[in-house]
């Protein structure tokens, strides 16, 4: 028969042994830990399979709070509608500054869900925000490869061909619609001034000729529109 003093001290020798052993486990992952997060968060596995991108400021390159900041500055109309016009264009450029060259087109959804977020009040205008600000973005690295015009060394005829083909590219990345109501005014003004250079410029007609078709030229200055 086992003595009961024999298995209390038996007992108090198991129990202090476990206490000893769970001590030194958790002092080790301790250690570990804070190894660990010292050097870098790792994802748990559950969510790795589901992102195996890890999502941080690091990996998208920029910081949306200096976007965001400039998008505050959006106007809306009385009726709560996104204003497309020359002061929306001065804060779209300033947004295509604000990030990175050659996005690629996960950063750029990425924006545009941060976008939505921010406008979640206004989720209609938040979805043309978004496309507005994306297709500006693609319109902007798309005009920083074209040669720009010096006016020094290009003739008038050079400048106007330019000035269209870049009108042709604001409608293709834009669409017709918003690029006209971003453009729209500045658009006829500047074409009107290289017509009237062109015509200038052309060594082929003579004084006559010329006032001819200058006059013939509608002045959007005055609101004149050729036929009315």
């Amino acid at each position: 028969m086992i003595n009961p003093n024999r298995i209390s001290w038996l007992c108090l020798i198991a129990f202090a042994y476990t206490i000893v052993t769970l001590w030194s486990i958790h002092g080790d992952l301790s250690s570990r830990f804070t190894r660990e997060q010292s050097d870098n968060w790792q994802q748990p596995i559950a969510t790795n399979t589901l992102f195996p991108s890890a999502i941080s400021a690091q990996q998208w390159h920029f910081d949306y709070e200096s976007t965001e900041n400039i998008l505050a500055n959006v106007k809306l109309s009385d009726t709560r509608e996104l204003l497309f016009n020359p002061g929306l264009v001065s804060i779209l450029t300033k947004v295509t500054d604000s990030l990175p060259q050659d996005m690629s087109e996960q950063g750029l959804q990425r924006i545009g869900f941060l976008i939505s977020k921010s406008f979640s009040h206004l989720p209609h205008e938040a979805k043309k925000l978004t496309d507005v600000v994306i297709n500006f973005y693609y319109l902007q690295h798309a005009s920083n490869k074209v040669q720009p015009v010096e006016k020094n060394t290009q003739s008038a005829r050079n400048q106007l061909k330019k000035f269209l083909e870049k009108e042709i590219r604001q409608n293709y990345y834009l669409g017709k619609d918003v690029a006209t109501q971003l453009f729209g005014k500045q658009r006829t003004i500047t074409r009107y001034l290289l017509e009237r250079k062109v015509i200038k410029e052309n060594p082929e007609l003579n004084t006559h000729q010329k006032k001819q078709q200058l006059d013939a030229l509608s002045n959007p200055m005055f609101n004149t529109v050729k036929g009315k």
